[in-house]
């Protein structure tokens, strides 16, 4: 059984308080579902987050589009459970599809820092995922930021 709470203006759901997040999202949500505003679907919250990092995984560009689209998700404020974005787990994943993906998104956040003030390209160079540090780099990430 999924439980949440509120946490500021988003919420986190799952067995796990901070098991996964979405903050300010243009859908309606209520009692741990988002209910896209074009739509009368509604979806569990945590089951939306963990397709979408699954997606990540598995590089499935196509469904991340249909959910991100068909729910009008900001992906920068999409995170995991350990407050990761999708962009900094296909980054040190090395799921060099999606981050090419990721990062043609007009509102990606390339110098999203998570809570240890971490990037995606810190987190892909540590990662040793040279392919995915060389495309954030040419896509204008910053080299200066990160766990400092």
């Amino acid at each position: 059984m999924e439980t949440g709470g509120f946490h500021g203006q988003g919420f986190s759901t799952g067995s796990d308080p901070d098991d996964s997040s979405y903050h300010e999202t243009s859908s309606t949500t209520t009692n741990n579902t988002i209910t896209p505003t074009s739509s009368t679907r509604r979806y569990s919250v945590a089951g939306v987050i963990r397709s979408l990092f699954h997606a990540v995984l598995v590089q499935d560009t196509e469904h991340l589009d249909h959910v991100l689209s068909s729910l009008s998700l900001d992906p920068n404020k999409i995170r995991d459970k350990e407050h990761k974005t999708m962009l900094m787990v296909a980054a040190t994943e090395n799921k060099h599809l999606v981050l090419r993906y990721l990062l043609a998104l007009p509102s990606i956040d390339i110098d999203l820092q998570d809570d240890e003030g971490e990037t995606a390209l810190y987190q892909a160079a540590a990662a040793g995922s040279t392919e995915c540090a060389q495309l954030l780099l040419l896509q204008g990430a910053s080299a200066s930021l990160g766990n400092e």
